[in-house]
């Protein structure tokens, strides 16, 4: 109780939002999406049924699967792997990786999707670090990504946080997904974070200004206080809610 008061102050420091947005998140074999949700992240492989045109279809900025079919394209490019996904870091200022994407797109395009949500935005940082004598090339490639996708989908798009990349691709996005927003993952278990964790509480307000939908998430199935949560969140304009870790539910 002490931590959600102390973070209702803090939200009211930075000023109170008002609204929402239904939204769904699901890489499922089959998703169905209502007429009344304008939000439906789904995998590209997923059969969509229902309101076609509010599915977000899944890209990743950074990663590829070992199961991809494209996987084979950028074998040489691989920097680290991801053992909870199953995927690979990948050198984003290859040619060959600019080509997965632009496959990628195509394919997606085929299927008559508009809209799209790009995951591992954060990578780039994390890129950036491992090589600061090739940051400015890193930055500048995923920047050229992100663009050329705006530029061959005519719906929206959604990024997950990506906070480090954001002053330079804000125009080229139309959300921002907020992974993990309220908890942690410590060992086996999620735990709650504390304030001073929560830096992208200082930058929501920002993404409202810039006119940007603010989404977010958290993987624990069940909470006691979930929808105290929700309310805070709502004070943001977050839209945020509980999701099964394997996004199949």
């Amino acid at each position: 109780m002490r931590f959600l008061k102390r973070l209702q102050r803090y939200f009211k420091a930075f000023g109170v939002f008002t609204g929402r947005v239904n939204f769904i998140i699901n890489y499922g074999p089959e998703v169905h999406i209502p007429v009344d949700c304008p939000i439906a992240i789904v995998s590209s492989q997923t059969k969509v049924t229902g309101n076609k045109r509010s599915a977000y279809i899944y890209m990743s900025l950074t990663e590829i699967n070992r199961n991809s079919p494209l996987f084979p394209a950028v074998s040489k490019e691989l920097i680290s792997y991801n053992k909870k996904w199953d995927s690979y870091l990948v050198d984003i200022t290859s040619d060959n990786w600019r080509r997965v994407i632009e496959q990628e797109i195509k394919k997606i395009r085929g299927k008559g999707f508009r809209n799209i949500f790009i995951d591992t935005v954060d990578n780039v940082e994390i890129l950036c670090q491992k090589y600061p004598l090739r940051s400015r090339r890193i930055k500048d490639s995923a920047v050229s990504l992100i663009r050329l996708i705006r530029n061959n989908f005519p719906g929206k798009i959604i990024i997950n946080r990506g906070f480090y990349l954001y002053p330079y691709i804000k125009d080229y996005i139309d959300g921002v997904l907020i992974e993990s927003f309220f908890f942690k993952r410590q060992g086996d278990k999620w735990i709650k974070r504390n304030r001073l964790e929560m830096d992208w509480l200082k930058k929501i307000k920002q993404l409202h200004k810039d006119g940007k939908v603010v989404l977010a998430i958290d993987y624990i199935e069940a909470c006691s206080e979930e929808e105290k949560l929700k309310k805070i969140a709502q004070q943001w304009n977050v839209s945020w809610k509980l999701v099964h870790e394997s996004l199949q539910q």
